[in-house]
């Protein structure tokens, strides 16, 4: 399971006819021509499948009809048979990828024999010619599918068994090889979500494995075990990456469609059996690390796999085994930050004279700084790391912003720093294994059968501290699932395909003793300003008040398509229903408190008086079980007007649930927050309604998706393609976390004042401690907030989370056209303009109850209801768009070579990235997931997307040099049998925003104002964009943007105005097989990922009231890799990863 380092909460919409009456009407007239008959058709393949279409002419070229048509699989001898039609026509439906022999009889003429490979979620188009001798043909057909698609306007891309083989695939995650798709823009940032294809949201992307979906439902994302990579990839037969997928079959994700198919037995048993080996020896050193005289850090990774299949009765069953598994002792990586010695002095003397009840405290997380792992070789900042030496609002600069001039705490950021830094090179351990068992069965010629079994089992290195070791966290995440598919054909004409699934998984994460971490520090101190230090309890991204958390989720699923070929049409129907049980352990998190130090004057006198604030979680309720499905329902006609016109018509019909809790847990306001009687005379529990079955007031009932897309075929080799349709997303179920966390079932409080100190009256935890018992006691007893304020003088108000009156799937408009032309039988060059518009997308609004009593622009000087801190609300209120070019190539030569290249130049916008739930980015400039201007969001929201980059290459292949080429038997020995294979990804930097997290401070807007998680973009002073591309130096500075005292707005400039570097990468698979048998092979050689070494660098550093601002602090890696996929691993250079394999 992809880690959820930072809760975030919840969130669905459809086509009105009274919102989109043009495209209501579209879809009546769809429904009008599909109910009568008149144009209907749909490609007869599936997620899961694919197709064979053909023609069958005489030596003149004149159809021939009543043809008998036979196709039998080689590898399972199942067979089916069809008569060629009035158009001399043939179509075999629902096929299983893998390789046919196909035979046409025919009065009169000769038998033709031929070869065919169907591939997966694509038709094979063939040509067949009989000759009138009478006697046998047979004709190998070694290049098909065609290179041009004359089928339908989906955008795939397939990938074969030689590919899947072969392909360099980090950690064999086999998500990895969908991110050389063109289109497709790699995630590097740590975030939610691999990657983003066509501008849209990265947990937009369906995954399924043979047609069942292999997704979190909780995220939105792939689903993963313990190394957060989608192990299974020596299981895969075939793979497909289909995009703008017009026909009716794809829903429940508007983005790529991600299918695989398993592998299965044969007549022949197969197998293989492999071991791939790393060690830090084989690794480059991190850039940083040898920036700061940092030595490699111990990294080892093991991973294995093996299989085998064959028959249990010949032609009638067959069985295939798959075990794989890794075990890698991960290293970390980046810069961390701790006070100096002097420093820690410092501060402790400062308090013993002014502050005496804090120093028990504060002694005991210094004590914890000065003995972590590597402060023995820490070194003290200079100006050149930081002006301020890390010492943040202590320190007055001079004019130039170059130097200290007087500090709050003597020489503290003049002559001495507060902060030393060294690299971080603390490791855990991972491990995760996968095994999977299935069995196929041939029932009759008309009747298939499969049964299949999958387990994963592992404990995740959630985070590792280089604080202290107990307050790393993991995670044991066990997995299984079952998947049962049954294929009907009905006479010639028709097919059925019938798909059931049942999946559980677990993923609890925190300290493996959570007792233990809180003894060696009870609370959780993060900073924002000053160097920033790393924090106390766990660090910025993992800290201990994240935990303890996670959910477990069973899931039930139900697909079925149905196709029936009438002449030139085929037309199917199908559908997919998916329910999901989720146990929510979000009531958790935050029982200890988080001390957030927004000024470091406040860290040095002990007390919250400048901005810092302290928050804290009481929980009444523990893990609720929450359900939500997901229906949908096509029919779709696929119409060949003629030999070289295809037209698909589609109406999908999509309801997402409301998600409901089996205990009745939500909580929340009656009405809407803006039209609730701000009356602080209501008591609490006449406004807060508590006991609720489902998550919104109101649920989108279906969203109607209208399809349409063509081909034509200019010519044999050009072909103009395109389509139009409409998609949505499924909820996350972790939207409907916030509700059940709301007062009075965990009542939660923020306060921006008073003594940091344990065991003291005065303290900021006897303030929430008192505040939560007199709210539970008063919420029962219906007491109001001046009630409350009487009883408890320093009573802190509670925040809240509130919803729209009705919440809609967010849906959008994909659109395209492309010019497909081959070149001889190898090559083929596309151009595509590819576009997309979104609409009802989630936002999250915090502005609701916010103030400043010094004129902020936009927000009132009280407070609209003095009952709540923050109110936050979910809407749909968000939209977005794309347009992008897109050009490909690809090249293929037989067996031996198949290669493809694509390059897309493009513009993503929108006003909230990745369904403004689950950030793109958590690293130095993390992704904005609120509403930034009390404006609205077309102030500053609406700007490029998190994931817009204006330039990407997306490319592999894969050579195999055939011993054939060479006549010397030695040099067929030496120089034969080596392939190479590898990957090419490159793209423009991602964007980012410039934040100043002092302008709350400054303007009077903190936590006490209600807007606790609101980020408030800087006002740029300077002109055009800086380069952001190298590590050597900062590339901005806090003169370039107004100070947070002149500063009386959310912003001048939209989100993510600015770029980070780019990003380049290439792996290799350079390897030699040994032929030792006809079906006997040995392979040994190595993967080189990132071979060229080069040092990928993150976005800089982006709040200007933090002291390393503008700096690019450390390098980033692909989601994927032999250690994991964004578990902080220093390992981002080049890897070489060697592989020894045995093939049957």
């Amino acid at each position: 399971m992809n880690i959820p380092r930072d809760k975030f909460p919840r969130g669905a919409t459809c086509v009105s006819s009274s919102k989109y009456p043009g495209l209501f009407a579209l879809s009546l007239g769809i429904s009008l021509l599909i109910g009568l008959g008149a144009i209907q058709s749909v490609s007869a393949q599936t997620v899961v499948t694919g197709e064979l279409i053909g023609t069958i002419a005489d030596p003149t070229g004149a159809v021939v009809t009543n043809a008998k048509v036979t196709l039998k699989s080689d590898e399972t001898g199942e067979s089916r048979q069809e008569t060629s039609s009035a158009a001399g026509q043939f179509r075999f439906a629902l096929l299983r990828p893998g390789a046919y022999t196909l035979s046409v009889m025919a009065p009169g003429f000769g038998e033709s024999v031929q070869k065919a490979t169907i591939s997966l979620g694509q038709a094979t188009n063939l040509t067949v010619q009989l000759s009138v001798q009478q006697q046998t043909q047979t004709v190998e057909v070694t290049e098909v599918p065609a290179l041009v698609q004359t089928d339908n306007a989906n955008l795939a891309t397939s990938f074969n068994n030689n590919q899947l083989e072969n392909l360099p695939a980090p950690g064999m995650d086999m998500t990895a090889y969908a991110e050389t798709v063109p289109g497709v823009t790699v995630s590097t940032g740590a975030g939610y979500g691999n990657f983003s294809a066509f501008g849209l949201p990265a947990v937009s992307n369906l995954f399924t494995i043979n047609g069942n979906d292999n997704m979190d439902p909780y995220l939105n994302l792939n689903n993963s075990g313990a190394s957060n990579l989608t192990l299974g990839a020596n299981e895969i037969q075939e793979a497909a990456v289909v995009l703008n997928a017009y026909t009716g079959q794809y829903g429940r994700q508007a983005g790529a469609q991600v299918n695989y198919v398993t592998k299965s037995g044969a007549n022949a048993f197969h197998g293989n059996a492999g071991w791939l080996w790393n060690g830090n020896k084989l690794n480059a050193n991190d850039w940083f690390n040898n920036a700061n005289a940092t030595p490699r850090p111990h990294a080892v990774s093991n991973q294995w796999f093996d299989s085998i299949g064959g028959p249990i009765k010949k032609d009638k069953a067959f069985f295939f085994f798959d075990n794989e598994g890794l075990r890698y002792v991960l290293p970390s990586g980046g810069p961390i930050y701790i006070p100096t010695t002097a420093f820690s002095s410092a501060v402790l003397a400062n308090l013993a004279s002014t502050n005496a009840p804090a120093v028990p405290f504060y002694q005991q997380a210094l004590n914890l700084y000065g003995n972590s792992s590597g402060a023995g070789r820490a070194r003290p900042l200079t100006t050149a790391d930081d002006p301020a030496l890390g010492c943040g609002d202590l320190v007055t600069l001079n004019g130039a912003g170059t130097a200290g001039v007087s500090s709050v705490a003597g020489p503290f950021g003049v002559t001495q720093p507060c902060a030393r830094v060294f690299q971080d090179s603390t490791n855990s351990l991972n491990t995760e294994w996968l095994m999977a068992v299935k069995g196929d069965v041939n029932l009759t010629d008309s009747d298939r059968l499969y049964l299949r079994y999958n387990g994963d089992h592992g404990v995740q290195a959630t985070s590792t501290s280089p604080i202290n070791p107990a307050f790393s966290a993991n995670s044991k995440q066990p997995q299984a699932g079952g998947q049962m598919g049954y294929t009907k054909s009905i006479g010639a004409t028709m097919v059925n395909q019938l798909l059931l699934s049942a999946t559980y998984y677990s993923a609890i994460f925190g300290p493996p003793d959570y007792a233990a971490a809180i003894k060696v520090f009870p609370s959780t101190w993060l900073f924002n300003d000053g160097a920033p230090f790393e924090g106390m309890g766990g660090s910025a991204t993992d800290p201990l008040s994240n935990y303890p958390q996670g959910r477990k989720v069973r899931q039930w699923q139900i697909l079925d398509d149905f196709s029936r070929v009438a002449g030139r049409h085929t037309f199917k129907f199908g559908a997919n229903v998916r329910k999901n049980f989720v146990s929510s352990y979000a009531s958790q998190p935050n029982q200890y408190g988080n001390i957030l130090f927004n000024s470091m004057t406040d860290f040095w006198q002990g007390s919250l008086t400048n901005g810092s604030t302290f928050s804290q979680a009481f929980p009444q309720v523990g893990a609720q079980n929450l359900t939500l499905y997901s229906a949908g329902f096509y029919v779709q006609d696929e119409w060949k007007a003629s030999q070289r016109f295809t037209l698909t018509l589609a109406l999908r019909f999509d309801r997402n649930s409301n998600i409901q809790c089996a205990s009745n847990c939500f909580s929340e306001l009656l009405s809407p927050f803006s039209a609730v009687a701000h009356n602080a005379s209501t008591p609490y529990n006449q406004l807060i309604h508590t006991g609720l079955g489902e998550a919104f007031p109101g649920m989108e009932a279906l969203v109607v998706a209208p399809r349409i897309g063509a081909a034509y075929s200019v010519t044999k080799n050009t072909i103009l393609r395109g389509g139009f349709g409409i998609f949505s997303d499924a909820n996350q179920a972790l939207v409907a976390d916030r509700f059940f966390t709301n007062s009075p079932n965990v009542t939660s409080f923020t306060t921006p004042s008073g003594l940091i100190a344990l065991n003291n009256p005065n303290s900021i935890f006897a303030a929430v401690a008192n505040s939560n018992a007199a709210l539970l006691h008063g919420f029962a007893s219906g007491a109001t907030l001046a009630q409350l304020q009487a009883g408890v003088p320093d009573f802190v108000v509670p925040n809240f989370d509130t919803v729209a009156s009705k919440m809609y799937s967010p849906k959008y408009r994909e659109w395209n056209f492309e010019i497909q032309r081959q070149f001889t039988t190898r090559y083929m060059l596309s151009v595509n303009y590819v576009g997309n518009y979104g609409y009802d997308e989630i936002t999250q609004n915090a502005f609701q109850n916010a103030y400043s009593s010094k004129g902020f622009a936009g927000l009132p000087a009280t407070v609209p209801d003095a009952r709540f801190g923050e109110i936050r609300e979910l809407n749909n209120q968000g939209w977005s768009s794309y347009n992008g070019l897109v050009t490909s190539f690809r090249w293929r030569m037989g067996n031996q070579f198949i290669g493809s290249f694509g390059y897309s130049w493009s513009h993503a916008l929108d006003t909230c990235s990745n369904a403004c739930l689950e950030r793109f980015n958590l690293l130095a400039a993390p992704s904005v997931r609120q509403q930034l201007s009390p404006f609205g969001l077309g102030v500053l929201n609406y700007g490029a997307a998190d994931y817009d980059v204006r330039h990407s290459l997306n490319a592999n292949y894969a050579y195999t040099v055939p011993a054939a080429y060479f006549h010397n038997s030695l040099m067929k020995q030496v120089l034969g049998n080596w392939t190479v294979a590898g990957t090419f990804l490159f793209h423009s930097g991602y964007p980012f925003s410039v934040q100043n997290s002092s302008v709350r401070t400054k303007n009077s807007i903190g936590n006490w104002a209600g807007l606790l998680t609101g980020t408030f973009l800087a006002d740029y002073l300077g002109t055009g964009i800086p380069s952001c591309n190298t590590p050597n130096a900062a590339c901005m500075t806090p003169a370039m943007f107004a100070s947070a005292s002149s500063q009386h707005d959310a912003g001048n400039i939209p989100r993510n105005f600015f770029r980070g570097p780019g990003y380049f990468d290439t792996d290799l698979n350079l390897s030699k097989n040994i032929v030792v048998h006809e079906r006997y092979r040995f392979t040994v050689g190595a993967y080189l990922y990132n071979i060229l070494n080069h040092p990928n660098f993150d976005n800089p550093f982006n709040n200007v009231a933090a002291g390393n601002f503008g700096q690019i602090l450390e390098t980033v890696s692909p989601p994927s890799s032999p250690y994991g996929s964004f578990q902080g691993s220093a390992v981002s250079g080049r890897v070489v990863q060697t592989q020894v394999k045995f093939t049957f």
